[in-house]
């Protein structure tokens, strides 16, 4: 499954790759979420702020 259709965003002329580096500079602008607009229809993904060391810690 693509990241498209999980976001739910098949009519985006967006690549899986582009889609993530709007979301990688969310992240790197400290933004609490990203917008993606297509017509009319609106997706907003939420960030969490989550550091990785820790995540990848808590999994050892």
């Amino acid at each position: 499954m693509s990241l498209k259709m999980l976001l739910g965003l098949e009519a985006s002329t967006l690549s899986d790759v582009e889609i993530m580096k709007k979301i990688d500079e969310g992240l790197r602008q400290s933004l609490d979420e990203v917008e993606f607009v297509i017509g009319t229809k609106r997706v907003t993904v939420r960030i969490h702020k989550v550091h990785p060391k820790r995540v990848i810690k808590n999994l050892s």
